[in-house]
């Protein structure tokens, strides 16, 4: 680890040392994954708490996945609560709005600010690193206003440093997949309901059933006049590994038909996250 990491891990662990307990809001990616293990470092694993909501636009992960997500916060010492919350009652989120973002996180987050100080806890954080600023990010305005601690910024850590840092210090969770928002895999605009969500949920999954990716993936689906299209962002990294299989293409894009889409297209471009954020500014 390099003096300018070892000055940055310094800088996070006195950071969070200024707090007695903190509530930390834990998708389980490597963001949140390594904030927790850092506070958990600071503070003691018994003064940090893991809060992760749930609902139709954030689905919570198979039990696999639960039960190494439980192994992991058991070895934190830190106690995870999963929150429900029903960003789709919204209109402006229901409707795919523009401010969709700041809405849907602003209703998870005093979920989450009201789990919090049910535990007495006054101190509510979220892994936002230094790449995220300077990009469409709607529901920044949120944290701000209900004042979310975001630790990782602040410090200067990037995606990479954080990745690194956490490789280095022993955690293996490191370079997970980047899960976000169902609502990302539609264009603005396009009313969401239940049933294109769990279209959008289904068809990933299958994708990472038949391809095995190792980087990420989307599947981003346009509603037509003629029915779904479905659009697939295959990142560099696994494009020759997915299109080289012509036939496993086609099988793919078969199953994507039966749950219905009417046509299936690869993306040239590949992955990008935020696709659909391209033609939008700040504001």
């Amino acid at each position: 680890m390099n003096k300018g990491e070892i000055d940055k891990l310094d800088r996070l662990f006195d950071f969070l040392g200024a707090y007695s307990r903190v509530a930390i809001a834990f998708s389980g990616g490597t963001d949140s994954l390594f904030l927790t293990w850092a506070a958990a470092q600071a503070l003691g694993g018994q003064n940090v708490v893991a809060l992760t909501a749930y609902s139709d636009l954030a689905p919570l992960p198979d039990a696999k996945e639960r039960d190494f997500m439980a192994a992991t916060l058991v070895a934190f010492g830190v106690e995870r609560t999963f929150c429900e919350t029903r960003p789709l009652e919204i209109p402006e989120v229901r409707e795919n709005s523009l401010r969709r973002c700041y809405h849907c996180k602003k209703a998870i987050f005093l979920t989450l600010w009201a789990a919090a100080r049910q535990r007495g806890i006054e101190t509510l954080m979220d892994g936002t690193n230094a790449d995220d600023s300077g990009v469409f990010r709607p529901g920044a305005e949120a944290l701000r206003e209900l004042r979310v601690e975001s630790p990782l910024r602040e410090c200067g850590f990037s995606k990479k440093e954080i990745c690194e840092t956490a490789l280095k210090n022993g955690l293996l969770v490191a370079n997970r997949r980047a899960d976000s928002c169902l609502a990302t895999r539609f264009p603005y605009g396009v009313s969401l309901s239940h049933e294109l969500l769990r279209f959008a949920l289904r068809a990933e999954e299958i994708y990472n059933a038949e391809f095995h990716p190792r980087g990420n993936y989307r599947v981003r689906v346009h509603v037509e006049n003629d029915g779904l299209l479905a659009r697939v962002e295959v990142a560099l990294v696994d494009w020759r590994e997915v299109l080289g299989d012509p036939q496993r293409v086609r099988e793919f894009a078969h199953k994507l038909r039966e749950l219905g889409a009417r046509f299936v297209t690869f993306d040239a471009e590949g992955f990008r996250s935020g696709s659909f954020d391209t033609n939008t500014t700040k504001g």
